[in-house]
């Protein structure tokens, strides 16, 4: 058992690195394919005990795992070969044949249930503990030639560079890249998110270089166009907007940025871009902008959003954006936050994203299109302006006077005037459905689930000749399928709470897997005789039910209170909820007594493949119908769980 909990600790930690990795070095979306493909290799390796169990050692597989870690961790980091290989997986192979071997070798339930939790409670001290030490030191090239074309990259293959240095913690990489352009410096969080630093004299009203001006163009026509005694810069950056803030005669500014490396970056620089950062006028506040506006208030004369996404841009191969900032819930709140005549200005780099951002505001001010103005920059071949199109908002109708006078802002900064848009088409962004754009059919989710269905069918065709078996295992992937949806469901309500969704992901599967150890340890011994595998699933179905229900609520208070406070609070109510949800797994493992060969193997095989079809049912299901939705679907999944036992168990089980 402890050698068992040990490898998980390993594993836990591994599967932190390996999110880091597909963040830094791919993109943030591609974490969640990570962890199906991971999934896949656990299923792999239990599927190979089914077969070759006799043959294999279960003391060679535990000596094997932290040997082959550092030679994968080489691999992934450094070619793309070895990561779209799934390379990364390997270590989950090995653990998923050393589990199961363990479990076939443990015939008494009590010693079963303990091995459970000390795997569940093992993998979560990896995930929280060990990883958080282990990752900020792993080598990560994000200038190399592996992963995606990154901003990062776009910025150095555009400019050249001249100095590159950056800071890691367990979850974010900031790195400060100085190019051939010397007015710039670019500070990326994972390589993708980016924010700028420019030189300026903090006197002057404008930037001496010519391209710098251009950048700041609607950031300054936003700001001119309404009152500026106070503003609000939500995802500040390094200094960029500050700078900008300033020189439009901003008398008090509240800059809010959520990664503390950037603003410690963004002080380095501060002398050489015109103490923007040190200005008496501006407070900067550490937090994440929805935590911030919740906890808060204050109303503003201007409230900016410039590029703000919960994650990257569109434009990297993605099908969808996850929008928390700009749902329309988050858009009321700003609006709330507003004075009389004050002004919310978002601005996007893309037509689409713009035409989404203006359908969360029109469902949010309940569709009055005389309190929006929407401006773009005109088309050119000139080098490609981010900053390109801006939405104005308040909560009053704009007049004629002052509409002309935002035309004749306009045409001195060369900006358009964007007349009389249509209504848009499609659902606008909320809380319970937080994507800006719809769910694509030929997305990786999509792939990921028609891999995993293809291979339980293969599985299912060699146990043909034992219908129990494929009950069984059939068992055992709703089981996966319903336990990792649940994991998506408690990652975005923990993200609702604490904010940042790299450490969402932490904490989240850290309190389900640690509340299903507790339960299995409190509740196992009384509910695993086979007469209960009924009622195991309905207790699981009660915690998830309460988890669905509750949950926003809960999620709702933590974003209130401090980020201490609320990831206590929500792992905490998370690992309670979660104390059933472990039950139905041990009850199809003890039910494999009855099954000839490495049973074991089938179950826990069949659970890691049922896992991916639930992270890619959860990821469609939240996309189109939204997380409570979802909720309710697990709930009716561990219902059918309850009615799937196979038969001829219910002799009472030794032990």
């Amino acid at each position: 058992v402890l050698a068992l909990a040990a490898a998980a600790i390993l594993l836990g930690a591994w599967e932190l690195a390996v999110t880091r990795l597909a963040s830094v070095v791919y993109f943030f979306d591609l974490t969640y394919l990570a962890l199906a493909v991971c999934l896949f290799g656990l299923g792999a390796g239990a599927l190979w005990t089914r077969r070759y169990g006799a043959r294999l050692r279960l003391t060679v597989l535990l000596v094997l795992l932290p040997t082959l870690m550092p030679i994968a961790w080489w691999l992934i980091s450094r070619y793309d070969a070895a990561w779209i290989g799934g390379v990364f997986a390997l270590p989950f192979v090995l653990f998923g044949a050393a589990s199961t071997l363990a479990f076939h070798r443990m015939t008494n339930p009590r010693q079963r249930v303990r091995l459970y939790a000390a795997e569940v409670v093992g993998a979560a001290l990896g995930l929280v503990l060990v990883g958080p030490m282990v990752v900020p030191w792993l080598p990560m090239d994000v200038l190399g030639e592996i992963g995606t074309q990154t901003h990062l990259r776009d910025a150095v293959d555009g400019e050249g560079l001249r100095e590159h240095r950056y800071e890691a913690s367990a979850y974010a990489r900031t790195d400060l890249v100085h190019t051939n352009r010397e007015s710039v410096a670019y500070v990326f969080t994972d390589a993708m998110f980016v924010t700028r630093s420019v030189q300026w004299d903090g006197q002057s009203t404008y930037f001496d270089d010519p391209h710098v001006e251009d950048l700041a163009r609607l950031k300054r026509l936003a700001l001119l166009s309404g009152g500026l005694d106070s503003v609000l810069l939500l995802g500040a950056g390094a200094g960029f907007d500050m700078a900008v803030a300033l020189q439009s005669g901003a008398q008090h500014i509240d800059a809010v940025e959520v990664n503390p490396q950037t603003i410690e970056f963004g002080r380095e620089l501060d002398a050489w871009a015109g103490g923007a950062l040190s200005d008496p006028k501006v407070n900067i506040h550490l937090a994440e902008a929805r935590r911030f506006m919740a906890a808060s208030s204050d109303r503003w004369d201007h409230i900016n959003l410039t590029l703000l996404q919960t994650s990257p841009a569109i434009g990297r191969g993605r099908s969808h954006v996850d929008g928390r900032v700009l749902t329309v819930e988050a858009v009321q709140t700003y609006l709330d936050h507003l004075r009389p005549l004050g002004m919310l200005a978002v601005i996007q780099n893309t037509p689409l994203l713009a035409e989404r951002t203006r359908l969360s505001v029109l469902a949010a001010n309940g569709g009055h299109y005389d309190r929006i103005v929407e401006l773009r920059l005109p088309t050119s071949g000139d080098a490609y302006n981010p900053f390109n199109h801006l939405l104005l908002a308040r909560n009053e109708a704009f007049d004629e006077l002052e509409l002309y006078k935002i035309r004749l802002l306009a045409s001195e900064l060369g900006v358009q005037f964007v007349l009389d848009q249509p209504g848009l088409d499609g659902r606008p962004t909320t809380d319970d459905r937080p994507f800006l754009f719809e769910a694509g059919f030929f997305n990786l989710a999509w792939v990921a689930g028609a891999v995993a269905l293809i291979a339980l069918v293969a599985v299912f065709g060699r146990e043909r000749k034992a219908p129990g078996n494929i009950v069984r295992g059939g068992a055992a992937a709703l089981v996966g399928a319903v336990t990792m949806a649940l994991q998506v469901l408690v990652v975005y309500r923990v993200q609702s709470a604490v904010g940042s969704p790299a450490l969402a992901i932490g904490l989240a599967l850290a309190s389900v897997l640690v509340g299903a150890g507790i339960g299995a340890l409190l509740l196992g011994n009384r509910f695993l005789q086979p007469t209960m595998w009924r009622r195991t699933g309905i207790l699981a179905a009660a915690g998830v039910l309460v988890l669905t229900v509750v949950g926003p609520t809960i999620a709702e208070i933590g974003a209130s209170v401090e980020i201490s406070s609320a990831a206590l609070l929500m792992t905490t109510f998370t690992a309670i909820c979660c104390m059933p949800t472990g039950l139905p797994f041990l009850a199809v493992i003890q039910s494999c007594r009855s099954v000839s060969g490495h049973g074991e193997g089938l179950a826990i095989g069949c659970d890691g493949l049922g896992g991916i079809l639930g992270a890619a049912g959860a990821t469609i299901v939240a996309m189109t119908i939204g997380f409570n939705m979802l909720g309710a679907l697990l709930v009716i999944g561990f219902v059918g769980f309850a009615l799937l036992k196979p038969a001829g168990d219910e002799d009472p089980l030794p032990g």
